[in-house]
């Protein structure tokens, strides 16, 4: 049995593929604002992301980020996924809001700090299972081999990157008190800082064909939604009735 642990914000990030037309909505980002969230950062999931490869549209990169705020000199001990949770992107390819297809991500155990990569398992309803190892966390990262399933021409990445996002959360949060206190001031949003910057977080990412998710797609509707989660294990109690 498992639970939730932690969800993305993004519930329906958008990439319509019909005649490979590039178009965004972004609804939302989470960083570790929930009490759930902040007291299990593993389980916390930052941002999910849906875009055309830039380099190659006949690609579509699906990625997540966990575990953020990892300061680089912090990164061979906080750099590795948690081998109890397990994380799973979800994609909805019917119009609507209920998911079609999985991909399931865990990872074995850290043995040393900066020194073995974890293999990862990632299983899904649309491609055959494989493996394949993260990027080795060191003071001085360097990218990680891509992992190619053989027979789907799927590739994986995990390991610790440079966060992409850029939000001002002080900023933000001075906008809220002066929402709350009747006299919204967008002002305090002009200071522009990046909160995120100088960070490192964990990142799991696939680069999938797009004529493979095309396949999975209503026909006509070319339209692909993604929501990541993560779960931790929970052991059931199983009760009886006395006769």
């Amino acid at each position: 049995m498992e639970r939730s642990c932690s969800r993305t914000a993004i519930r329906a990030l958008v990439l319509a593929l019909a005649l490979l037309a590039p178009t965004s909505r972004v609804m939302a980002a989470d960083h570790g604002d929930a009490p759930l969230q902040a007291n299990d950062r593993q389980g916390d999931v930052g941002d999910t992301y849906l875009f055309l490869d830039p380099n190659d549209n006949t690609r579509v990169v699906i990625a997540m980020t966990t575990q953020g705020f990892i300061t680089p000199g912090e990164a061979v001990n906080f750099g590795f996924f948690d081998q109890r949770v397990r994380y799973r992107f979800e994609l909805e390819t019917t119009g609507d809001p209920k998911p079609d297809h999985f991909i399931h991500v865990a990872f074995t155990d850290k043995a040393l700090s900066g020194a073995n990569a974890q293999v990862a398992t990632i299983t899904s309803t649309f491609f055959e299972p494989f493996t394949g190892p993260s990027t080795v966390a060191t003071l001085t990262p360097t990218p990680g081999a891509r992992t190619i399933t053989p027979s789907a021409g799927v590739f994986f990445f995990a390991g610790i990157v440079d966060d992409p996002f850029f939000f001002d959360i002080p900023g933000f949060a001075r906008f809220v008190t002066s929402v709350n206190g009747g006299v919204p001031n967008p002002g305090v949003l002009s200071r522009g800082r990046d909160t995120f910057a100088g960070y490192n977080t964990l990142a799991i990412a696939l680069s999938i064909p797009v004529a493979q998710l095309q396949a999975l797609m209503t026909p006509g509707l070319n339209v692909l939604g993604v929501n990541s989660v993560t779960f931790r294990p929970t052991n059931a109690k199983i009760t009886t009735k006395k006769p």
